[in-house]
């Protein structure tokens, strides 16, 4: 049976991603849904919806601000657990309800000064293809949408919301020659 995640041909592992293109990214936008979370809501029997996150990608979204990327959590959706998350990850700015992350993407460079090839965005579907195309590193989960695999330049190992930001976080700051023992130092 074939498996239901195609890659186009040009996507690579993001393992393979050359040092020389992910050592100058200084700013990093991460979509929630799919990518932080894995796609999935539990809801209580008075519509109450909760979220899981992993540990091991709050920990790299953490490690990566503390490294001085400006990280930003981006949602589509008015998902409320994000200030929260966004609060106790130091995350460089967050934002929900944003449709067009296309424009939105935009006008964080301009605010941040920086430029596409400094710039990385992670998503996992549609609301999230534009921005892909923008940013000079874009990333996906294995476990995205085929249209974003299709558009993504990299793909992680790892499933949305178990562990896929956390591979990004890692490759992002061994580009920068910030070593596991220097990540250790920041935890303190």
């Amino acid at each position: 049976m074939p498996s239901k995640y195609t890659f186009r041909r040009e996507a690579r592992p993001l393992g393979k991603a050359p040092r020389e293109l992910l050592s100058p990214i200084d700013l990093v936008m991460l979509d929630v849904d799919g990518c932080l979370t894995d796609g999935g809501r539990f809801m209580s029997g008075d519509g109450v919806t909760f979220y899981r996150y992993s540990v091991l990608d709050g920990l790299g979204v953490w490690l990566m601000g503390r490294a001085g990327l400006r990280v930003v959590i981006v949602s589509a959706g008015d998902n409320p657990s994000v200030p929260e998350r966004a609060k106790q990850w130091e995350v460089f700015g967050f934002e929900t309800g944003v449709t067009n992350k296309e424009a939105y993407l935009l006008d964080l460079m301009s605010r941040c000064s920086t430029s596409p090839s400094r710039t990385c965005a992670m998503g996992d579907d549609l609301w999230d293809v534009a921005a892909l195309r923008i940013a000079g590193v874009s990333v996906c989960p294995a476990n995205a949408h085929a249209s974003v695999m299709q558009t993504a330049r990299f793909y992680t190992r790892s499933l949305g919301g178990n562990g896929a930001v956390r591979e990004l976080a890692d490759r992002l700051l061994e580009a920068k020659g910030i070593t596991q023992g220097r990540q250790i130092e920041l935890l303190a």
